[in-house]
């Protein structure tokens, strides 16, 4: 059995991919039934950043020792103020570092952990806001809002009633349809 630990934001929750029996499932179910054997514990949640993963996710997903693990995280922190992308990077650079000199991989020196070129001004900013980002915020009104006003319009004309408790195990797709093949969390 191969056991997959996948920690992440709502991109690795599988948000806007429904599963059948309900929640949700994305790309992280497909990789698990690519496994031989794959169980799956996706710990990802959605709007979840980096702080959120090291704190809560990543001590769970140490405590299941898994064969395989992912993480996916970085949009919900770039969306909010004082994010760091160089820092962030250092910090990435370092982790990995560190993992693969605790598994014996030959590494050279760890990558500072401080930047190296000076933080953006507001002015830096508000010229990337003006250019980039007005031009990213458009492409996402045009590529997401057909699709929150269809899932509000399916919202409103779904009969009323208490919600279905969430399954605590979802199917993964098999690849070779041997062994038990189950998702969890």
């Amino acid at each position: 059995m191969t056991t997959f630990t996948a920690l992440g934001d709502s991109i690795t929750l599988g948000l806007g991919d429904p599963a059948p029996a309900g929640g949700w499932r994305g790309w992280a179910v497909f990789l698990a039934g690519g496994l031989p054997a794959g169980q799956l514990h996706n710990l990802a949640t959605t709007g979840a950043q980096a702080a959120d993963v090291e704190r809560t996710q990543l001590p769970r997903a140490l405590e299941l020792r898994p064969d395989v693990a992912s993480v996916v995280v970085g949009i919900n922190d770039t969306l909010r103020r004082g994010f760091d992308t160089e820092r962030g990077h250092w910090l990435i650079a370092c982790r990995f570092h560190d993992q693969l000199a605790a598994r014996g991989h030959p590494v050279g020196p760890r990558p500072g952990t401080e930047p190296t070129s000076p933080p953006a001004t507001r002015r830096d900013e508000l010229t990337w806001m003006a250019t980039k980002g007005t031009t990213w915020v458009l492409r996402r009104c045009t590529d997401l809002l057909p699709y929150l006003l269809a899932m509000a319009v399916r919202e409103c004309f779904r009969r009323p009633g208490p919600e279905p408790p969430a399954p605590p195990a979802l199917p993964v797709p098999s690849a070779g349809g041997t062994g038990p093949e189950r998702a969890g969390h």
